[in-house]
C-alpha cells in the first residue's frame, strides 16, 4: 500500500491538472485514504484529458417561424490548434450551411439567418461539426419549423369620436405581410383581391385620423419594421386592402402605390363638411382574411367619472405628509373623451387646496362667443365647489360645429378668500369639446341630377341648369357633384325578424305578406355568395310561400300589397302571383317545377288584360325570365304603346295622366329587365337608353328612390344595364364645368367601387358634364336649400299644438306637442306614412313620453337617428290621429327658430304636408 500512496503522491502533488483545477493533497493518515485517493486519481486523470480538450456550444430556439428572420449563437473555447466549425440546417432535400469558421483563437458570435419557408410544419436537423488535426467532433439535434398564420386587428384609440375630431386607429399583425399595401376609405361594395408581390414587411400599425372639412380632415399612417412600397392613387394595390366605410356603407376614399422611406406612411383625406354621424367601419382585407372594425362618430356630452379615495382612518397631527391612493374611472358611455383608469399617489401638505382656475374658450371662424359672465372667468375655487360661466353663441356656417373650451389652474401671487393659491403638479388643465349641430330654418330641398354616362369611343355630353328659388334661406344652398363607377347601391335596408309562420316583417308590422316574404326570400337567396344564409330559413319559407298557392295556380292574397296603387283592373292575385312567380325564377327554380307550372297556368289568362299596367310590365319580367319570347313579345308590344316619352326619355306610369312616382320606378325598371332580360338589338340597347335616363333622374341624394321596394327593383335594373354595356378594362374621365372653373374625376377598374364627391363653388348656373373613354360613369350634382315650410293642401295633413307653462320656474322648460294627422284622398287608407319631426333647437324629448309614443296608435317604429321619425301602419280615410310628444330644453337658445314636422305617403311621397311649431314662452 506504501508503494501505490507513494505513487499516487508523486503524480498527484505537482500534476498540473490539480494545480489548474486548485487540488492540493495532504499525507494521508490511513489506509483507506491512500485506497480513495487511488481510485480518485483515476478520475482526476481522465477529466483533465477532457478539459484540456477544445471546447464548443451552439444555441438556437427549438422551434423556428417559417420564413421569418432568426439568429443562432456559437462559442469555441481553448482550441488547442486551428479548427474548423460547420453548422448545417438539413432536410431531406436541402442543406443549408448557416456557418463555416475557421479559427485557431476562442470566439463566440451570434449569425442571423434565414428560416426555410416551409408551407407545413416539419422537423430538421441541427448539425453542428467542428475538426482539426488531432480533433473532431460532431452533434446533431432536432428543430422544429412550424407556420404561423397571420393575425391582424385593428384598434382606436376611442370608440366614439366627435364629427371633426382625430380618430386614430391602429393596425396589427404579428407576422410579416406583404409590404405593397391599398389603403382605401371607402363608401360601398366589397374589398378587391389582387396578386401577391414579391417582398415583404412586417405591418406593425395604422393609423387613422377623422376629421371635417375647413381644413380638418382624416389621416392616415401605417407603421412598418421597414420602410416599404404601396400603390400610387387610382392603381391597383397587390396583397392587402385598408378601407373604411361610413354609415351610408359608401366607399369614399383609398390610397394606391405610396411610398415611404421610413417605418411610417401617414396620408390624409379631406372629408365633406357634410359628413354624418353613425358607424363607420375600417377594412382591412389580407390574402385569406378579412378585418373589420368599427367606430362611431357622433355627438355626445361630457364623461362621467367615478373617483374612489382611499387613505388611513387615523392620520397623525405631526405628520407632515400624508398618502391617499386615489383611482378616476370613466362611467362607460357614449360620452366618452377618454377612456381611462388612473392610479396615482399624491402628497398633500394640507388638508384644503384652494386653485385659481382661468376658462378660456377656443378662437374659431365658426361662431362667435359673448361672455354672459362679464369679466368672472377667473374664479377661485375649493374643494368641490363648481362655478358655472356661460357664453351667448351666434353660428356662423351650417353643419357640425365644434366648441371647445379649456380650464386651466393658474399661479397668482394674491390671495383666494384669505388663503394661499396652490397649483397642482399634474391635472393643471382640462380640455372640453362639444359638438353642436346648426341647420337652417324652414323645409330643406334636395334638387338632383342624374346620369349614367357609357361611353363608346364618342364623348358623351350632358346639360344641367342650376337655380335657387326667391324665397330661398340665406345661407343654406350648397351644392356638390359625386362620381361613381356603373351603378352601385348606395342604401341599407333592415331585416327586423322571422315568425314563426317563416314570414317577414320589414321595418313596420303588417298582416303575413306573401309579397314581404317572396321579396325577402329572394334578397336571400341572391346574397348567399356573400353571407351566410341558413339553408333551412330558405327551405321553410320557400315551403310557406307554396302552401299559399290555390288549386289555379294563383296565390292567396294575405294582408294588403305594398303600394296600394297596384291595384286595377286586373285582381290582387294576378300582381301578387306574377311577383312571387318572378323570385321563384330569379332562384333558379325551374319552370318544370310544378308550383312554377301551376302558376303560368294562373299569369296566362291575363296577359292580354292590360288595364293595368304595372302588372303588364310585371308580367313582361315574368315570362323573359321563363323563356316565353312569344309572350313577352306580345306584352312588350302593348308597353311600347302606352309609353311615355318626353325630351330623350322613357317612362312608363299606372295612368298617362299621373305624375311620375314610385310606381312609374318599378313599372320602368320591370319593362327595362324585360327588354335586357331577352335577346335585344342595337335598336333594343338604344331604347333602353332612355329608359335609363328617365331612372336615373328619379333617384335622390343617396342613390334610391323613393321607397324600399322601388329602391330594389330599379337598382336590379339599372344594374342589368350596367353589365349590358360594361367594359371590364375600360377607364373614362369625367369633367364637370361649371361658370367658375371645372372639375376632373377619372374612373377604371381600380377605383370602381370609390365614391367621389366635391363641393361646387357655384350653387346656381349651367353646368356641362362630359365623359371620354370606354368605362360607364354615374354623374349625379344635388343642390341643397331651405325655403319657408310650405302651406300647400294635400291629400295628408298634420297640425301640431306647442303647450307650455311660460310661469314655470324649472330650470327646464317643458313643451308639448300634440300632433294631430289626417288623410283626406280618393283611397280608403294610405300606405304606410311618416311623420317627421324635427325637435326644436336645444330640446330633446322626454324619455318616457317617447316610450309612450313608441306604444301609440298605429305606430309601428320610432327612429331617433336624425331628430325623430315616426312609421305609420296606414290612415284611414277621413279618420283623424292624434300623438304626444314632449321635449324638454336642454340648452337655452335665444332668437329660437320654428321646427318642421312633415307628414308624407312612404310609396308615394308627392302626398305630403308640413307644419311649423315653435315654443311661445320662448
Amino acid at each position: 500500500m506504501c508503494t501505490v500512496h507513494d505513487d499516487v503522491w508523486n503524480k498527484s502533488k505537482d500534476a498540473k491538472v490539480c494545480k489548474d483545477l486548485h487540488i492540493n493533497f495532504k499525507e494521508d493518515f490511513s489506509n483507506e485514504d491512500r485506497l480513495a485517493r487511488s481510485k480518485l486519481w483515476l478520475l482526476v486523470q481522465e477529466a483533465g484529458e477532457i478539459l484540456a480538450q477544445p471546447r464548443y456550444m451552439v444555441a438556437m430556439p427549438a422551434v423556428l417561424e417559417a420564413g421569418a428572420e432568426t439568429r443562432f449563437c456559437v462559442s469555441l473555447l481553448k482550441p488547442s490548434e486551428t479548427l474548423v466549425m460547420t453548422v448545417n440546417l438539413t432536410s431531406q432535400d436541402k442543406n443549408q450551411i448557416l456557418l463555416e469558421k475557421t479559427s485557431s483563437e476562442p470566439f463566440h458570435e451570434c449569425i442571423k439567418f434565414q428560416v426555410p419557408l416551409v408551407t407545413k410544419a416539419e422537423v430538421q436537423n441541427l448539425q453542428v461539426e467542428v475538426r482539426g488535426e488531432t480533433f473532431h467532433s460532431q452533434k446533431v439535434s432536432k428543430v422544429e419549423i412550424k407556420v404561423y398564420k397571420a393575425r391582424t386587428f385593428v384598434q382606436t384609440d376611442k370608440p366614439i369620436y366627435l364629427p371633426g375630431q382625430t380618430a386614430v386607429a391602429h393596425h396589427n399583425a404579428n407576422k410579416k405581410h406583404q409590404v405593397r399595401k391599398n389603403i382605401t376609405f371607402t363608401r360601398a361594395g366589397e374589398p378587391q383581391s389582387y396578386p401577391k408581390p414579391a417582398t415583404s414587411s412586417l405591418i406593425s400599425a395604422l393609423d387613422w385620423e377623422l376629421r371635417e372639412d375647413s381644413g380638418k380632415q382624416l389621416r392616415l399612417g401605417v407603421k412598418t419594421s421597414k420602410a416599404f412600397r404601396a400603390s400610387r392613387w387610382g392603381y391597383p394595390m397587390q396583397d392587402q386592402t385598408n378601407k373604411s366605410v361610413d354609415p351610408q356603407n359608401n366607399r369614399i376614399g383609398q390610397w394606391l402605390n405610396k411610398t415611404s422611406s421610413s417605418k411610417i406612411l401617414q396620408l390624409s383625406y379631406p372629408l365633406n363638411s357634410e359628413s354624418r354621424e353613425g358607424l363607420y367601419q375600417i377594412i382591412v382585407k389580407t390574402d385569406d382574411n378579412n378585418i373589420y372594425y368599427n367606430f362611431k362618430v357622433k355627438k355626445y356630452v361630457l364623461p362621467k367619472f367615478d373617483v374612489t379615495v382611499k387613505l388611513n382612518e387615523e392620520v397623525s397631527i405631526g405628520q407632515e405628509h400624508f398618502e391617499i391612493e386615489v383611482c378616476a374611472r370613466c362611467q362607460p358611455s357614449p360620452a366618452l373623451i377618454n377612456n381611462e383608469c388612473e392610479m396615482y399617489w399624491m402628497s398633500l401638505p394640507q388638508w384644503k387646496r384652494r386653485e385659481q382656475v382661468k376658462v378660456i374658450p377656443a378662437p374659431s371662424s365658426d361662431y362667435t362667443l359673448t361672455p354672459l359672465s362679464g369679466d368672472q372667468y377667473t374664479s377661485c375655487l375649493c374643494g368641490s365647489e363648481r362655478k358655472t360661466l356661460s357664453w351667448t353663441m351666434i353660428p356662423t356656417t351650417l353643419g357640425v360645429v365644434n366648441v371647445t373650451v379649456s380650464a386651466g389652474a393658474e399661479p397668482s401671487h394674491t390671495s383666494c378668500n384669505n388663503e394661499i393659491v396652490s397649483v397642482p403638479e399634474r391635472g393643471r388643465i382640462d380640455v372640453v369639446t362639444r359638438s353642436l349641430k346648426v341647420k337652417a330654418e324652414g323645409t330643406e330641398i334636395t334638387k338632383t341630377h342624374n346620369w349614367l354616362l357609357c361611353p363608346k369611343g364618342e364623348a358623351l355630353t350632358e346639360e344641367a341648369e342650376m337655380k335657387l328659388p326667391n324665397n330661398v334661406i340665406d345661407g343654406s344652398a350648397r351644392a356638390t357633384v359625386s362620381v361613381l363607377v356603373a351603378m352601385l347601391v348606395k342604401y341599407a335596408f333592415t331585416l327586423e325578424c322571422r315568425v314563426t309562420v317563416s314570414s317577414w316583417r320589414f321595418l313596420f308590422t303588417l298582416t303575413v305578406q306573401i309579397q314581404l316574404t317572396a321579396f325577402v326570400l329572394r334578397s336571400f337567396f341572391q346574397a348567399q355568395p356573400f353571407i351566410y344564409i341558413d339553408p333551412l330559413i330558405i327551405q321553410q319559407s320557400r315551403t310557406w310561400l307554396r302552401r299559399k298557392q290555390r288549386k289555379n295556380g294563383c296565390f292567396k292574397k294575405s294582408g294588403k300589397l305594398f303600394n296600394n296603387r297596384m291595384k286595377g283592373g286586373v285582381s290582387d292575385e294576378v300582381t301578387l302571383s306574377a311577383y312571387i312567380t318572378a323570385a321563384f325564377l330569379e332562384m333558379n327554380i325551374s319552370t318544370d317545377d310544378a308550383w312554377v307550372n301551376r302558376s303560368f297556368s294562373c299569369l296566362q289568362e291575363s296577359v292580354s288584360d292590360f288595364s293595368n299596367t304595372y302588372t303588364s310590365a310585371l308580367l313582361a319580367y315574368v315570362f323573359t325570365l321563363a323563356g316565353d319570347m312569344e309572350t313577352r313579345a306580345h306584352l312588350l308590344q302593348h308597353l311600347d304603346k302606352v309609353v311615355i316619352k318626353k325630351g330623350g326619355f322613357i317612362h312608363w306610369s299606372q295612368t298617362t295622366t299621373e305624375t311620375p312616382d314610385s310606381l312609374s320606378v318599378e313599372i320602368s325598371s320591370y319593362v327595362l329587365m324585360a327588354i335586357l332580360g331577352g335577346p335585344f338589338s342595337a335598336e333594343d340597347l338604344s331604347y333602353t337608353a332612355s329608359i335609363v335616363r328617365w331612372l336615373t333622374g328619379q333617384q335622390n341624394h343617396y342613390g334610391g328612390f323613393s321607397s324600399t321596394q322601388d329602391t330594389v327593383v330599379a337598382l336590379q335594373a339599372l344594374a342589368l344595364y350596367a353589365t349590358a354595356v360594361f367594359s371590364p378594362e375600360g377607364s373614362s374621365t369625367v369633367t364637370v364645368r361649371s361658370p367658375s372653373g371645372q372639375l376632373t374625376f377619372d374612373v377604371n377598374p381600380v377605383n370602381k367601387l370609390l365614391y367621389q364627391e366635391k363641393m361646387l363653388q357655384d350653387i346656381t348656373g349651367k353646368y356641362t358634364m362630359e365623359v371620354k373613354g370606354s368605362a360607364c360613369a354615374s354623374v349625379q350634382i344635388s343642390q341643397h336649400y331651405n325655403i319657408p315650410t310650405p302651406s300647400d293642401i294635400t291629400t295628408l295633413s298634420v297640425k301640431v299644438e306647442a303647450e307650455s307653462n311660460c310661469t314655470s320656474k324649472s330650470r327646464k322648460p317643458r313643451l308639448t306637442l300634440k300632433l294631430r294627422s289626417l288623410y283626406s284622398g280618393k283611397e280608403t287608407s294610405t300606405n304606410m306614412v311618416i311623420l317627421d319631426i324635427t325637435v326644436l333647437t336645444g330640446f330633446v324629448p322626454d324619455p318616457e313620453s317617447l316610450k309612450t309614443l313608441k306604444a301609440s296608435l298605429l305606430v309601428d317604429r320610432v327612429e331617433q337617428k336624425n331628430d325623430h321619425v315616426v312609421y305609420l301602419q296606414e290612415l284611414r280615410k277621413g279618420e283623424a290621429i292624434y300623438h304626444i310628444l314632449e321635449l324638454v330644453q336642454d340648452i337655452p337658445v335665444q332668437n329660437l327658430k320654428p321646427a318642421v314636422v312633415k307628414i308624407y305617403d312612404y310609396y308615394q311621397p308627392s302626398d305630403q304636408a308640413e307644419t311649423e311649431y315653435n315654443h311661445r314662452c320662448a
